[in-house]
């Protein structure tokens, strides 16, 4: 009897393909598409429609857990004046838990997803591993827990092209069903995070107030702190440039800014971690503070009860309160866990 394996999809190339070419491979596959949202994009509608001719699809309707999980203490974050990452906490609250919930009431062992990762065993232990992909996602997947990472499969894995993986699913859905790419936060639908925030959080909760140099001079006003980062250089509005987001002051409600030089952090505090391989204080590591950013050389100095800090070997900027923090081992290869990031120095 073939292996059977849950796939999780979500309407995008990535999911559609990679459940095509487990059946290819011999599995018994059977597909589950989350609804997280009202309104569904037309092309992934019909890609999934396409998709469950081939293999049988269940779908679960998972918006008030969405909400409840993932975009309310997104905004609440945002309220508290943290980044908050909502895929890393989705992955983690939701998406897995339910494919695997879900897979065990139908009496399957694997679940597999769309990413761009590995996940194989090293030893006695299992671990996710970075894809040989520009596209590596296991930043995404670092408050996995461990004990779900036997069950998990990333058919991707070896990817290195993404066009590669819209040509072969043009010629098995058609060409239109091959178009389009992963569109960042879901919720915005297409919008901006500015937009989204303005139409969800009120005037009185955005800390409106001035911006202010090292001097302590007044620079003008600001639109509100929850609009702004640690780090960013961008949108600011003011001449004489370069300047760059030093400091929130919440307190105050000033927005601190540095002129020329782009403030920097060589220790990153971080809470709520999730430990996927066995850590310890004074160990090496590479960490990783948001998805885009390229790790960077660290030790942990202080690691218990899932928080800690770690300290870099060069100072870098750009570092926001409440994103995730990914750490791998020394080669950068093998996820070790993460947390959210609880303050810089």
């Amino acid at each position: 009897m073939s292996e059977k394996i849950l796939v999780g999809v979500s309407g995008g190339v990535d999911s559609a393909l990679s459940a095509l070419r487990l059946r290819d491979l011999g599995y018994d596959v059977t597909a589950a598409h989350l609804l997280l949202k009202d309104g569904e994009d037309p092309t992934d509608r019909l890609r999934l429609e396409r998709l469950a001719q081939h293999v049988p699809m269940h779908r679960l309707d998972c918006r008030k857990q969405f909400s409840d999980r993932v975009v309310r203490p997104f905004l609440d974050a945002y309220r508290k004046g943290r980044t908050p990452n909502p895929c890393v906490i989705c992955n983690a609250s939701l998406k897995f838990r339910a494919l695997l919930e879900l897979a065990d009431r139908l009496g399957i062992e694997k679940v597999a997803t769309g990413h761009y990762a590995r996940v194989l065993k090293r030893g006695k232990r299992w671990v996710i591993a970075r894809a040989s992909s520009p596209k590596d996602q296991t930043y995404m997947l670092c408050r996995l827990p461990y004990e779900w990472l036997p069950r998990l499969c990333f058919p991707l894995s070896a990817e290195r092209d993404k066009t590669g993986v819209k040509n072969e699913l043009a010629s098995r859905l058609g060409g239109r069903l091959a178009q389009g790419d992963s569109q960042g936060i879901c919720f915005l639908e297409g919008g901006s995070l500015e937009r989204f925030l303005e139409d969800h959080i009120a005037s009185e909760e955005r800390h409106i107030g001035r911006m202010v140099d090292h001097d302590g001079k007044d620079l003008g006003p600001h639109k509100g702190l929850i609009f702004y980062t640690e780090g960013q250089r961008r949108g600011l509005g003011l001449s004489c440039g370069p300047w760059f987001v030093e400091r929130r002051d919440f307190t105050n409600d000033r927005l601190l800014l540095s002129h020329g030089t782009e403030a920097t952090v060589g220790t990153i505090s971080f809470e709520n971690a999730v430990w996927q391989q066995e850590v310890r204080a004074g160990q090496e590591c590479l960490v990783q503070f948001c998805y885009r950013a390229r790790p960077v050389p660290g030790r942990l100095t202080d690691c218990h009860d899932g928080c800690g800090a770690v300290k870099l070997q060069k100072n870098a900027g750009s570092v926001s309160i409440g994103q995730a923090l990914a750490l791998y081992d020394g080669t950068g290869d093998i996820l070790l866990g993460g947390g959210f990031i609880k303050y810089m120095e």
